[in-house]
């Protein structure tokens, strides 16, 4: 066996806290959780946005993972509710986004990095 096949099979010991049920198998999460769009979040969207015939753009950061994962799911609700939807567009912005911000004046969702 290979020096590298070894370390692929590496026992890792993992403690976690306030987990409600469930396992942590393979995979851990350090820092943050990503975002996910839940129910809460959708009905947020359906308030602010405008009729489903209008062209609504959704942009994430480039080199964001995060948020461009986070901008898909919001792409793909929207697309599930017969919006006009745009996206996800990678954009470098002159000033650092953190969160997600709808501009109204041009029906845009921004999705930035975790606040």
């Amino acid at each position: 066996m290979a020096p590298d096949d070894d370390r692929a099979r590496s026992t890792f010991n993992v403690t976690s806290h306030n987990q409600q049920g469930g396992l942590t198998a393979g995979k851990v999460t350090i820092g943050r959780p990503p975002r996910i769009l839940d129910s809460t979040l959708k009905k947020h969207l359906l308030e602010i946005l405008p009729g489903r015939d209008e062209q609504v753009t959704v942009e994430s950061a480039l080199g964001d993972s995060e948020a461009r994962d986070f901008a898909q799911q919001i792409c793909d609700f929207l697309r599930a509710e017969n919006f006009n939807v745009h996206g996800v567009n990678l954009v470098v912005k002159t000033q650092p986004v953190r969160g997600q911000t709808y501009y109204k004046g041009n029906n845009t969702i921004s999705i930035g990095s975790v606040p």
